[in-house]
């Protein structure tokens, strides 16, 4: 159910070069869908709640951080309704803008629309899966389950590392995925901290202190 308000809120974010925007439109608490057999989530050292979507999810599994390049992805998991993307056009020099849904802009259907004339670049990861990235900047955009599509069921993974700042803010992960897979450090340093022994430079630019 992510740490969210329980009022409708929406969220925003897109690629690093702005060739692609979308907006979550996370409907009021009342309205959210219940996760089937999804475990409840921690509110309180004692209490829990039924998991509703949203979920922000720190997924270990091998495929997606092969994928993303970093040490864990992180996705906010929900309806693809929800999501609308507004997109460049590369044969549009005026700057408007595509607006589409999830299937049409980063799912399968967009592998014979809108990726041939913007900036959505996709691969079929899996038989059974659909990933996007920008292919101007490069940025991890989605992954999109075919299972579903269609039905009341269809979810897409946002990158939450894809968010703008102040959407980023309240998109705080509420459990961990695939943690079979994952590697032990990572594990460790997601699950318990660093100890406080990792270095953090004043400066906040590790170029500077060592050329400094």
């Amino acid at each position: 159910m992510a740490y969210l308000p329980r009022e409708a809120v929406n969220l925003t974010g897109g690629c690093y070069c702005k060739a692609i925007r979308y907006t979550i439109k996370v409907p009021a608490w009342e309205d959210r869908p219940a996760v089937p057999n999804a475990l409840e989530t921690p509110i309180s050292a004692n209490d829990k709640i039924e998991t509703r979507m949203p979920m922000v999810d720190l997924d270990h599994c091998k495929n997606c951080r092969t994928q993303a390049g970093c040490i864990i992805q992180c996705w906010f998991i929900a309806p693809v309704g929800w999501v609308e993307w507004d997109l460049i056009s590369k044969e549009d020099s005026t700057g408007q803008t595509l607006h589409l849904s999830t299937p049409d802009a980063v799912g399968p259907a967009s592998q014979e629309t809108s990726s041939h004339s913007t900036f959505v670049s996709w691969f079929n990861c899996t038989e059974r899966a659909t990933r996007s990235f920008c292919s101007r900047c490069g940025t991890n955009l989605s992954y999109v389950s075919h299972k579903y599509l269609g039905t009341p069921m269809a979810f897409v993974d946002i990158a939450v590392g894809s968010l703008d700042a102040e959407s980023l803010e309240m998109a705080k992960p509420d459990r961990h995925g695939w943690w079979d897979f994952g590697v032990d450090w990572i594990k460790t340093l997601l699950s318990k901290g660093d100890g406080g022994f990792m270095i953090k430079h004043q400066t906040g630019d590790v170029t500077k202190a060592i050329e400094g």
